[in-house]
């Protein structure tokens, strides 16, 4: 750190201070640790394992302060880049707390690996930037590229990455489509989250009639492991539809329409709302979904549709309109990757090999196998439950499925 005040590195706009101090960090060759001890004081923490790459740090004001001494940028330009720089700096990094306080990436809100070829455009460096997740700048329209949330499997193991868009020029035009919208409509984004709970729900369907999502997965482009990419691509394949269900759920007019089918009354299925059926099978262009939803009495698009209902009647306020229940928000992505990543290596812990309890466990199940065909007695698992000793046939799976998976 001799050369103190000598390197200039401005940080990006949505950019985590974390993710800033450790490129300024790569810049002087040395650690987060390193840098945020030169710049606080005894006392930090050291942060270790990849998942704290998409944490949080919270910086007193006098540690803001040397750093953008350090970097050479003044500090009202990182107050207005890094939403973080204030935030909650007099409660967590002031009086009995340490300057530099490190934040788990379960405890901020959700972070992205920017735009590789952007950020080194910016930077005048190959690195990588962590920008906080945003729908806006969600798709890079020059680079024509799909940032994926980063997700923390465990303490070693980062899934991030990108998605290539340059076979699916449609998801470029339905994001052209939605800038506008979420300039014009103040509930479009809360709109969007409510189409996204219910397109993702409609991926988890696999409907036989459902041709496009398989057809446009395989015309993705990513740098991820072939069996993660129609979970993890899931967001991407589903964006025209959710853009399109955002236009119609954000359109007062058709909030009206609804109100009118069920003369105010609270709907028992989607039967009672056809106008709005037909009109997301028209603009989705999937005639067949009439039929496919006619007959649903639960799901996200159901319980926004009876939300608009107790609205009109004033038993909710307008945000409750577009909240998600809980039951019906997507799946969280890493679930779905540690669960496929368990069914390749069985029950060894992702991103490590199997314990020795576990070894132990399986030494003794195979042993464990004979026995139970000749004695007819199942093996127990170690907590005391019964052992998987003789797996039970895996169920059979629609036709449909060879389709979606990449």
């Amino acid at each position: 750190m001799a050369g103190v005040g000598v390197i200039r590195l401005a940080p990006l706009a949505g950019e985590t201070t974390l993710s800033f101090v450790n490129r300024l960090a790569v810049r002087y060759e040395v650690t987060v640790t390193g840098l945020l001890s030169a710049v606080a004081g005894p006392g930090v923490r050291g942060v270790w394992g990849k998942s704290c790459l998409i944490g949080e740090v919270f910086l007193a004001p006098a540690v803001r302060r040397r750093l953008a001494s350090l970097c050479q940028i003044p500090e009202s330009h990182l107050a207005w880049a890094l939403p973080s720089w204030e935030e909650g700096s007099d409660a967590k990094a002031d009086g009995d707390q340490p300057n530099a306080r490190f934040a788990s990436g379960s405890t901020v809100p959700a972070v992205m690996l920017g735009c590789r070829l952007c950020t080194a455009a910016r930077t005048d460096a190959p690195c990588s930037a962590r920008l906080y997740s945003d729908l806006r700048s969600r798709i890079c329209v020059r680079h024509q590229c799909w940032s994926l949330d980063s997700l923390a499997l465990d303490r070693v193991t980062l899934v991030e990455g990108q998605v290539g868009l340059a076979g699916v020029p449609e998801v470029i035009r339905a994001h052209q489509r939605l800038l506008p919208l979420l300039r014009r409509r103040g509930s479009c984004e809360n709109a969007f989250a409510v189409a996204q709970a219910v397109v993702a729900s409609w991926w988890d369907a696999r409907w036989r009639d459902e041709v496009l999502w398989p057809a446009r997965l395989g015309r993705v482009c990513a740098d991820l492991p072939e069996g993660e990419v129609a979970v993890l691509a899931r967001d991407g394949v589903t964006y025209p539809e959710a853009v399109a269900v955002t236009t119609v759920l954000s359109d007062r007019l058709w909030r009206q329409r609804v109100l009118e089918d069920t003369r105010g009354q609270m709907p028992h299925t989607l039967t009672e709302v056809p106008r709005l059926l037909t009109e997301l099978a028209r603009c989705l262009g999937r005639p067949w979904l009439v039929e496919q939803l006619a007959s649903s009495s639960a799901g996200a698009l159901f319980a926004w549709v009876r939300a608009c209902v107790r609205r009109e009647r004033g038993a909710v306020p307008e945000e409750d309109v577009w909240a998600v229940p809980v039951a019906h928000r997507p799946r969280g992505l890493a679930a779905q990757v540690r669960e496929l990543r368990r069914r390749h290596v069985g029950s060894a812990p992702v991103g490590g090999s199997p314990s020795r309890a576990e070894q132990a466990y399986q030494v003794g199940l195979a042993h464990a196998v004979p026995t139970r065909r000749v004695t007819g007695i199942s093996p127990r698992h170690r907590d005391g439950g019964p052992g998987p000793a003789v797996p039970p046939p895996p169920p059979a799976r629609p036709r449909l499925c060879a389709r979606w998976s990449r």
